[in-house]
């Protein structure tokens, strides 16, 4: 770690990430000041850049999700007892429906399930096929029957306005439930499907694209297709920031240490990340950072960063 006489030495943990920087004393006493709370520039009203946010949100509150699921063992409807953590549920529409309507649906099936089926913490993404029409996909830390879930399903489409109240039974493949053994593998459908709604990448594609057309002095038309297309991602990406959410209980900043306020803390957890063999990137204006998987920092592995992590999603 660096750190000067003028400076405190810090730690910021959030889910899948540890970082270290340095920090000045008299920030601790009179605040940061407003110009480092300031949006970058051209970040304002910038949907690529509200999309890569949401996403890296999204991946946040699918580690603190796995921080508050505790592992056990359930009983299924056959009788036979398997290991859960946690479920990743796909919820599709059996007819076309607004998007709203949609939405609706899936807001009344988690006051069922918060309600009726013990629901704990939860995080949903929508994702849009490519007929447009949108399905759901939800990471739950509490058990739920998958045949209750459905019927569930149906009668909130129904009471939103999304199905016919005459529809037949949904087929099973409408809604289906997989167990997530793993905060790795929770941030990556988090990061999959949420990536895949923002369309934050193509955007950037395009955006390149059309740099590359106006240096080369292409063709007037094709220039123009390519801004069109550069529109529609832009789009696409502006409203992908706003499909998915969690549970509040998960929407939540990473825990700060300081060696001014807890030294022997900062001490202890130094000495862990050199045990566990943590590699410190160059050294910056802020100080350094590591990153790591949260998957990887287990009790066995690392049992403080452990420890630190579940008091700061406040698990007891």
């Amino acid at each position: 770690m660096y750190g000067t006489e003028s400076e405190v030495e810090c730690l910021s943990v959030a889910p899948g990430r540890v970082a270290g920087y340095s920090m000045p004393v008299h920030w601790l006493t009179k605040g940061r000041h407003a110009r480092y709370h300031a949006p970058k520039a051209g970040s304002e009203g910038n949907p690529i850049d509200a999309a890569r946010r949401a996403r890296k949100n999204a991946m946040d509150a699918a580690g603190w999700l796995f921080l508050r699921s505790r592992a056990r063992y359930v009983t299924g409807r056959n009788a036979r007892r398997v290991y859960f953590r946690q479920g990743f549920w796909t919820f599709t529409l059996p007819e076309p429906a607004a998007e709203s309507a949609a939405r609706a649906a899936l807001s009344l099936w988690l006051t069922w399930a918060r309600n009726c089926a013990g629901l704990g913490e939860y995080l949903w993404v929508a994702e849009l096929t490519k007929r447009g029409r949108v399905h759901f996909h939800a990471i739950v830390n509490s058990y739920i029957d998958q045949a209750a879930g459905r019927a569930a399903w149906r009668r909130c489409l129904i009471r939103a306005g999304a199905l016919r109240a005459d529809h037949p039974e949904l087929d099973p493949r409408a809604v289906t439930v997989e167990r997530c053994k793993s905060a790795e593998a929770g941030r990556l459908y988090a990061a999959k499907y949420v990536g895949k709604a923002f369309g934050g990448q193509r955007a950037d594609q395009l955006g390149r694209r059309l740099d590359q057309l106006v240096a080369d002095n292409a063709p007037p038309e094709v220039i123009a297709e390519c801004r069109a297309r550069l529109a529609e991602a832009m789009q696409q990406a502006r409203a992908g920031a706003r499909r998915w959410s969690a549970s509040q209980e998960c929407s939540r900043q990473g825990a700060a240490l300081n060696a001014a306020e807890d030294g022997r803390a900062m001490d202890a957890v130094r000495a862990e990340l050199a045990r566990i063999g943590a590699k410190w990137g160059a050294k910056t204006d802020h100080g350094i950072c590591a990153w790591f998987d949260l998957g990887k920092v287990n009790r066995h592995h690392a049992p403080i960063l452990h420890r630190l992590l579940h008091q700061a999603a406040g698990v007891v």
